[in-house]
């Protein structure tokens, strides 16, 4: 699990940032603060590994936690959330060795493609001691990882054919989410069954899910498709 800080001074923005963090798994939000003297009194207690930072804050801004951070916390990463654009800002950051730089306003795919771009670099880092080129070119371009040629094996239980077909339902949803029942009737398996590929298609990161909340009943689990992320389960396809 990685344990986020949010370190933002709209508490509107903040708010949404923390929604989004949820909606992506792996990550755990340890605490959300307005200030960088805020932001420093967490780092000194709690055992942070990502840090989502704003620039523009009052008194001192973020780029003055980035040098903070690089000279005393050098096991704590950093993605910028900000509205500065200008060039200054921007290579003091990368000279400094954020590692996403996102705009404000933005998207939440272009926030989960930083978080999930980032997830996939401390798995590499942790689970090997040297890297192929091919590997370390991921690393410093932060795309997410190619398939090998070869076809891989889909998990125990699940059939390419079932699998595709599920993809293609997924479509028919548009920007819309879906339920496990929806997609279970579009389909025409039980919800059981739907799950297991769900929970498939998750781990490949083409879908996401969120929290739904409706004004009568339980919270529900929402689906909704990536499908520029489609390339990620090619392979399984074929």
């Amino acid at each position: 699990m990685i344990n986020v800080l949010i370190v933002e001074d709209d508490a509107m923005v903040s708010h949404i940032n923390a929604i989004y963090l949820n909606q992506i798994e792996g990550f755990h939000l340890e605490g959300q603060v307005a200030s960088v003297a805020e932001a420093r009194d967490v780092i000194k207690q709690q055992p942070i590994d990502l840090i989502l930072l704003d620039i523009y804050m009052p008194q001192q801004t973020g780029l003055e936690l980035l040098s903070y951070i690089r000279k005393y916390e050098k096991g704590i990463d950093v993605i910028i959330i900000s509205a500065a654009s200008d060039t200054d800002s921007i290579q003091y950051a990368l000279q400094n060795g954020v590692s996403d730089y996102i705009i404000k306003p933005f998207q939440f795919e272009r926030f989960q493609h930083a978080l999930l771009s980032y997830q996939e670099k401390q798995r590499i880092v942790k689970e090997k001691k040297q890297l192929s080129q091919s590997e370390l070119d991921q690393l410093l371009g932060g795309d997410l990882p190619e398939r090998d040629n070869e076809q891989p094996a889909l998990p125990k239980g699940l059939a390419p054919e079932t699998l595709s077909q599920i993809w293609d339902c997924t479509q028919n949803f548009g920007d819309n989410g879906f339920s496990t029942e929806q997609l279970a009737n579009e389909v025409g398996m039980s919800r059981i069954s739907i799950r297991k590929y769900l929970s498939f298609l998750k781990q490949q990161h083409v879908i996401t899910s969120y929290i739904a909340y409706g004004n009568v009943g339980r919270p529900l689990t929402m689906y909704k498709c990536l499908p520029h992320r489609q390339a990620l389960i090619a392979t399984y396809l074929e």
